[in-house]
């Protein structure tokens, strides 16, 4: 009688359901399992009413704890505050500086590659404007100058090059090809052998040594042809006679050159010719 009863019911009920055709019960497990008794649901009612109260109890701690950091937030000092939002802007802006870099670089070298010196030129500016403090920037710019034959701006970005880099050795090769192309051929051999000391086998600072070495002693020459030429100048004929004879040159020479309608002027090429 009573819950057995009620439980031997039911599963005849489910062995009659099983028994039908096309009839697939799937709540055998429940008609299996034996009623809970007036014990049991009491338990069973005390468990969900303690994992209720557990987590009203966790909800009340969780908004315990977010109270007591919003009350925290309030009391902190206003300058910690502001210096976490400028640092958070900072980094924003860092970030899209970056992207700008890195998109203004792409383009800076395919104007390059299309032989676009201008548009090079203001992108690598933009680099520059950037970030200043990247060598890299002033070295390509500097090249970019080159190209566009701006030696005079050449050499202030490259000099800017070098003093962010002193042992980047493109920067001093840059140095030495604006003093070459400025005929301070004296600076440019400095620049061309200090890019050598960090790179010996630098074939562009080799090269670039050699023919502003050349270039300088070509120029040195030329001065001092244009300092013997005034010189001499100065000199009567007389004083000419002498001087060429000093220089070595034969007497019957002096003689015919002396003898002449213009005597000066060709004991000045006489001389000048001998010495070179």
């Amino acid at each position: 009688s009573g819950p057995r009863y009620l439980f031997a019911v039911a599963q005849q009920k489910a062995t009659n359901l099983r028994a039908m055709p096309g009839i697939n019960v799937v709540c055998h497990k429940e008609f299996s399992k034996p009623p809970l008794s007036k014990k049991g649901k009491q338990k069973k009612l005390e468990e969900k009413r303690a994992a209720a109260e557990a987590k009203a109890a966790k909800r009340a701690q969780e908004e315990e704890e977010e109270a007591a950091q919003a009350e925290a937030e309030a009391a902190r000092n206003p300058a910690e505050r502001e210096a976490e939002i400028a640092q958070a802007r900072e980094e924003e802006r860092r970030q899209a500086d970056a992207r700008r870099l890195q998109t203004a670089q792409k383009k800076a070298v395919r104007a390059c590659s299309s032989n676009d010196w201008v548009h090079a030129l203001a992108l690598y500016t933009e680099c520059i404007e950037i970030d200043e403090f990247d060598h890299l920037h002033w070295s390509n710019r500097a090249a970019v100058q080159n190209k566009l034959g701006r030696f005079e701006e050449m050499l202030e970005d490259a000099t800017r090059c070098i003093e962010l880099s002193p042992d980047f050795a493109k920067g001093w090769v840059r140095i030495g090809t604006a003093n070459s192309a400025l005929e301070n051929y004296e600076a440019a051999e400095e620049g061309f052998h200090r890019a050598l000391l960090l790179e010996p086998e630098n074939t562009i600072a080799q090269e670039g040594l050699a023919a502003a070495k050349k270039a300088r002693e070509e120029d040195a020459a030329e001065d001092a042809f244009d300092t013997l030429l005034r010189e001499l100048k100065q000199l009567s004929l007389a004083d000419l006679q002498v001087r060429a004879l000093d220089e070595g040159i034969k007497k019957d020479r002096i003689a015919e050159a002396a003898s002449r309608k213009n005597s000066k002027e060709a004991m000045v090429s006489l001389v000048t010719a001998h010495r070179y």
